[in-house]
């Protein structure tokens, strides 16, 4: 409830009391009940309302904070420490949501593991927002939104496995990207079949596609330029790139 208030715009003090003055009203309306009861009489409709309103607000806030979380069964009774903090690990490092809260439940015949995400990220984030941070990005960080507290959410291509979860807006995230690779002087290829991205035609630096035959010959162009970057790397030392 205090969340919910805060969101709301409630002062603090505000937001203190108003659980309380919620958990009060139940109190007083289950005490009224259990007067009308113990004098032989049917529970009076004003205590039957404040309970029943009572219930229905604390639900309705539990439903307004919920938090997004991540969970996570394995088939097996037990987890080691050592083995619940690799899962904690590649949690942490492939979704890029600040502040998670972990909990772990090792009764039954499965572990089963849950992140909640303490803070939510902002719901729309502006153009120049994003502008500001990109500046600070080091040659292999892509910016690729904002998480919980406003904080710049980045992707390093120097990490050993840059991969990102994401279940919606994957146009909207390649497209982030994009606009970074040519910002730094680099070339983008756009393979669209639908043209549902027609404002990126005549853009430089840009081969954008459309037709079967174009996307063959641009994927067997960037497919000789991976090979030869790989050879390339397979003769140097680590950290060389």
């Amino acid at each position: 409830m205090f969340n919910v208030a805060r969101q709301a715009g409630e002062h603090v003090s505000v937001a203190a009391v108003l659980p309380l003055s919620i958990d009060g009203l139940i109190l007083v309306g289950t005490l009224a009940m259990l007067e009308d009861k113990r004098s032989n009489r049917k529970p009076g409709l004003p205590g039957r309302l404040a309970v029943a309103f009572g219930i229905v607000a604390t639900l309705a806030a539990n439903a307004a904070s919920a938090r997004p979380g991540i969970e996570l069964t394995a088939d097996t009774p037990y987890l080691s420490k050592e083995q619940r903090q690799l899962v904690s690990s590649i949690i942490g490092s492939k979704i890029p949501v600040a502040d998670l809260v972990e909990s772990w439940h090792q009764v039954g015949p499965r572990v089963t593991a849950t992140w909640t995400v303490r803070k939510r990220p902002p719901a729309r984030v502006s153009v120049d927002q994003v502008r500001k941070h990109l500046p600070r990005l080091a040659e292999p960080e892509f910016h690729i939104g904002q998480g919980a507290g406003d904080r710049p959410v980045a992707l390093s291509l120097r990490d050993d496995s840059p991969h990102s979860a994401v279940s919606a807006g994957k146009s909207v995230l390649a497209e982030l990207i994009a606009v970074q690779v040519l910002a730094r002087g680099g070339h983008v290829v756009i393979l669209d079949r639908k043209g549902s991205h027609r404002r990126a035609l005549g853009l430089a630096k840009v081969d954008y596609c459309t037709k079967p035959t174009q996307m063959h010959n641009a994927l067997v162009r960037l497919a000789v330029l991976a090979d030869e970057r790989s050879t390339l790397a397979l003769h140097e030392p680590e950290g060389w790139d």
